[in-house]
């Protein structure tokens, strides 16, 4: 199985992206085992200080984000969408809010 920051083996990530549309700000993935956040941003780069950290967790430092380059079945992203929008993803229906969205792939 690819970790979320694998490229994935066919589609790249902006195409299970595409119902978003231009409602997608960012997504991030926290890696719990190597402390490690990978993001995708349809803008380019976020700012460190928007993750959804943890109370009293530190905002990593830029050059540690790595690249999320792939979706993995069953783990958990944070969605940052700028209005609320239901649209089908990874197969399922979902709905989401203006905000960060937890989110289990």
């Amino acid at each position: 199985m690819p970790t979320p920051t694998e490229a994935p083996e066919t589609d790249p990530i902006a195409v299970y992206l595409d119902p978003l549309g231009d409602n997608l700000l960012w997504i991030a993935y926290y890696d719990n085992a190597n402390g490690q956040w990978s993001v995708y941003a349809s803008s380019g780069a976020i700012s460190p200080e928007i993750l959804p950290l943890a109370p009293g967790q530190p905002a990593p430092d830029p050059s540690d984000i790595k690249e999320l380059t792939n979706l993995v079945k069953g783990e958990i992203y944070f969605f940052s969408v700028s209005q609320n929008i239901t649209v089908t993803l990874g197969g399922k229906s979902r709905t989401l809010y203006e905000g960060i969205n937890p989110l289990v792939w």
